[in-house]
């Protein structure tokens, strides 16, 4: 379940997210549509925690993403439209970064990242 509850984000004069409120419950299949600068991006990037919002809440889970990110973080994932950190890491230092944010025992990793 995501929650968010009269979140908002300004940029200096710009207001990019004002006070929106909405619940997607699991299962459901939720999208946003708008034109360019209507705020979709800056919502999903306090979704995940790459932003912080303004004001308002975040709920992952009933886990908020702002006052326990690393909780709220585990039971989402993200793949941005630009990949700033996928292009400077090998497949094996990524897959190790993953394991590492889930805390996946070093040993278990081991086992399932097969180095070459």
């Amino acid at each position: 379940m995501i929650e968010l509850q009269h979140v908002s984000k300004s940029f200096g004069p710009l207001t990019a997210v004002d006070s929106i409120t909405f619940k997607v419950e699991p299962g459901e299949i939720f999208s946003f549509l708008g034109p360019n600068g209507a705020g979709k991006t800056t919502t999903i990037k306090m979704m995940v925690g790459l932003m912080t919002p303004d004001s308002g809440s975040i709920l992952i889970h009933g886990t908020n993403i702002v006052h326990d990110p690393r909780t709220a973080k585990k039971m989402i994932g993200y793949v941005p439209d630009a990949p700033f950190l996928y292009e400077k890491l090998t497949g094996e230092e990524f897959l190790n970064v993953i394991g590492n944010l889930y805390e996946m025992d070093l040993k278990e990793m081991r086992t399932k990242i097969p180095i070459q």
